[in-house]
């Protein structure tokens, strides 16, 4: 089933919810969660069907590490490109911490989000933000009826939609780099890499120690990582020569003793971008100035 028809008969509306944060430590997320009153639950449940709805409404685009939908669109990737491990904790935040004030006044908040459970079947909404932005040091809140309040405790403040939605088997992604940000740091995606630099070396000549370094470089670079999964995914290198690339650098205005040296392709450690974003085709030139561009990212026609 696609995002959309798993989306269309969820009834928000009718759901249990459960509210958490989210936040980094180390190299994990670690996530708890906090009790809702009625009146929370209310509008929290109304963010979530504005984000539902606007999912069902808009065009769906096929999953690629390429992907970044516009307004109007998003994105439905399969469940298998997200973190296999951290995803169960999405689904039951119930089971994670129950933070208290206190506990949410010291967490440097990354995510929130919800766990819609309607019909024993949960989807998951979430947002990339701190609800606690500019609410904290140096700030003096008070509240205002018919006289001020001071107040102590934590104040959260939300966004009305959320950036992404896990249902059944799919992600419905409006912001692809939230997406990356939640799950692309995760460790099984990292080990994943020397396979993807795999589809480079396995068609092109790399100077000795290229692949390592590039590896290296990828293992803390998000927009690297990005790049060696769509070009692996892509498998367009499979029949490509090093001949080809030579044309393709001059077709783009680039420095070919930069990229190639004795038929071998350079990765520059201080320029790691210009080498992937040729063979991942990010770059192009203008049909009408002839200007060299380069593209963060790609939809296919």
């Amino acid at each position: 089933m696609t995002a959309t028809e798993e989306l269309e008969p969820f009834d928000v509306a009718a759901a249990d919810i459960v509210f958490f944060v989210g936040w980094r430590s180390a190299k994990s997320l670690k996530i708890g969660h906090v009790n809702v009153g009625q009146d929370a639950a209310v509008a929290l449940k109304a963010m979530a069907e504005d984000t539902r709805r606007a999912i069902i409404e808009a065009d769906a685009l096929t999953y690629s590490a390429d992907a970044h939908p516009e307004p109007g669109e998003f994105v439905d990737a399969p469940l298998t490109a997200a973190d296999p491990a951290l995803v169960p904790t999405l689904r039951h935040p119930e089971q994670a911490e129950l933070l208290t004030p206190e506990k949410v006044r010291h967490r440097d908040i990354v995510i929130y989000g919800l766990a819609v459970v309607a019909n024993n079947d949960i989807h998951v909404y979430l947002r990339k933000a701190n609800p606690q932005r500019g609410l904290k040091k140096g700030k003096i809140l008070m509240s205002m009826s018919d006289v001020l309040t001071r107040l102590t405790d934590p104040v959260l403040a939300l966004d009305d939609r959320f950036d992404f939605v896990i249902t059944e088997s799919r992600v419905a992604v409006l912001r692809m780099t939230v997406f990356d940000f939640v799950f692309r740091n995760a460790a099984a995606v990292a080990q994943q890499v020397p396979t993807w630099i795999s589809s480079i070396t396995n068609a092109l000549p790399l100077k000795e120690g290229a692949a390592e370094a590039l590896a290296a470089k990828a293992a803390s670079d998000i927009r690297l990582r990005r790049r060696l999964q769509s070009i692996h995914e892509s498998g367009h290198l499979a029949t490509v020569s090093i001949d080809d690339v030579r044309a393709e650098i001059g077709r783009r205005g680039l420095d070919e003793d930069e990229l190639i040296d004795n038929d071998q392709l350079v990765f520059d450690d201080a320029d790691p971008f210009t080498l992937l974003r040729l063979l991942n085709e990010d770059l192009f030139t203008g049909g009408f100035s002839g200007r060299h561009f380069r593209a963060s990212g790609k939809a296919p026609l």
